[in-house]
């Protein structure tokens, strides 16, 4: 009996699941308000479409710088201390840009976005966390379900524009104001329900079986043995945190370059990202120049958002039983059909609704595969940086998406920067063939 599959870990595995998607419902309703709400505000305190998209992508940028710091903390420190660190910038992040809305400051914008960026890096490692006990032929499964228990808040999370409004009026606010006040009010939420429930804590949890498991491969550890264990490895793993308090982007590169399905999987869910940031940034500037109003793009930004989260346990089950890279195929053919839609019907609000949500449902079909296949691909003490850097690396590259799809719109037009988002997934189209990644199947060799 594999260690994943102890009653102590199972019931600890029960708890960390009900408590992250708990968590998840509350963040991404948080965290939603910025991709719909926080551009059209961009516009307004930065009077420029073009610095609109800049700045709206001080979000992406803000998750992007605290990928690997967080991925540190979880090693040494667990899971609970990262994320409810996270969430608790995340609330100081919404709140400011409540204020860059109500006294018109673009620093206050693009600090508060910056500190808000700090939930998205934490919804996305939290998707990690519900995988750390899962048994390894249902990792994906697993991981999905955390990333699917955020469907409620995120689909709804773009149309607090208009509840904002009425909340704000209320107190004389500036109407985008009270969305982020809202946002700030979930995110303080979703901080205490991490810090009180998360326990005990996945990642210690696992580290604690796997020492215990690397110290003794032959026999059954015991909880004893496990805690006898980790005392013997605290060393080795003090050594290492002092090292990753560096961050370790060279090392956690290494890990992933030596391993080609590791390679593959951050490849891939790096232009997925990339694709979708791009086109979803502009989005609510484009319908708002079709003389669209907030609820319509509340609407369209909510389908596209139903499309990442609501359909991740499919994509979970189809990762396990038929193999993340076929997967991902999948997934990148759905996005490069979303782009072409786009492009053709970029005038048409049936036509941007339609991309919007194959947009995020060809990126969860190969967000969740590839993030599985990543985390299955390399030994279990690199897994926290590993799973850092791929954050780090999808949020950097979709931040310099999101910061020249604003110039893009400004000099061409919602048509060219899908034709450029097209573009943009076809290395993933072109995956390289080789062994896939199916957990079910045990080999003698290293991951392919």
């Amino acid at each position: 009996m594999t260690w994943q599959r102890r009653p102590e870990v199972t019931a600890a595995r029960r708890r960390s699941v009900t408590t992250l998607a708990a968590s998840q419902v509350l963040s991404s309703l948080a965290i939603g308000v910025g991709p719909s709400v926080g551009v059209l505000l961009a516009a307004e305190v930065t009077h420029s479409e073009a610095w609109a998209g800049i700045a709206r992508a001080s979000m992406t940028i803000g998750a992007a710088l605290v990928a690997m710091p967080l991925a540190a903390l979880a090693a040494s420190r667990g899971r609970r201390a990262a994320l409810g660190l996270a969430f608790s910038v995340a609330t100081l992040g919404a709140g400011l840009v409540a204020l860059s809305a109500q006294f018109t400051s673009a620093p206050l914008f693009v600090a508060g976005m910056l500190a808000m960026g700090f939930g998205t890096a934490a919804g996305l490692q939290a998707r990690f966390a519900g995988a750390d006990l899962a048994e390894p032929d249902r990792r994906a499964r697993t991981l999905s379900l955390v990333v699917w228990a955020g469907t409620v808040g995120a689909v709804l999370g773009p149309s607090l524009a208009e509840p904002g409004a009425a909340f704000g009026g209320v107190f004389g606010w500036h109407p985008f104001a009270g969305a982020f006040a809202i946002a700030a009010l979930l995110a303080a939420l979703t901080t205490v329900l991490i810090v009180v429930f998360l326990r005990p804590d996945p990642l210690l949890l696992a580290q604690r079986f796997e020492a215990a498991a690397a110290a003794a491969p032959t026999t059954q550890a015991t909880p004893a043995q496990a805690a006898s264990a980790t005392q013997a490895a605290a060393p080795t793993r003090a050594t290492a945190t002092h090292a990753q308090r560096r961050w370790a982007f060279a090392p956690a590169w290494r890990a992933i370059a030596h391993v080609p399905a590791a390679r593959d999987a951050l490849i891939a869910q790096v232009l997925a990202h990339l694709v979708m940031v791009s086109i979803m940034t502009m989005t609510p500037v484009h319908l708002h120049h079709g003389d669209h109003g907030l609820g319509v793009i509340g609407v369209i930004i909510s389908l596209h958002v139903a499309g990442m989260w609501a359909f991740a346990p499919l994509f979970g089950w189809g990762s396990d039983r038929l193999g993340a890279r076929r997967m991902i195929l999948i997934g990148a053919a759905i996005q490069l059909l979303s782009c072409v839609i786009a492009f053709i019907w970029a005038g048409a609000m049936l036509g941007v609704a339609i991309a919007l949500f194959l947009l995020g449902f060809g990126w969860s079909a190969i967000t969740v595969p590839a993030a599985a296949m990543l985390t299955h691909a390399v030994a279990p003490a690199q897994r926290p940086y590993v799973q850092g850097f791929g954050d780090f690396s999808m949020n950097a590259v979709a931040a310099f998406g999101a910061a020249i799809s604003g110039p893009v719109m400004a000099y061409t037009n919602f048509s060219a920067l899908a034709a450029i988002g097209a573009l943009a997934i076809l290395p993933v189209i072109g995956y390289r063939r080789g062994t896939r990644h199916h957990p079910r199947r045990r080999r003698a060799r290293a991951p392919q």
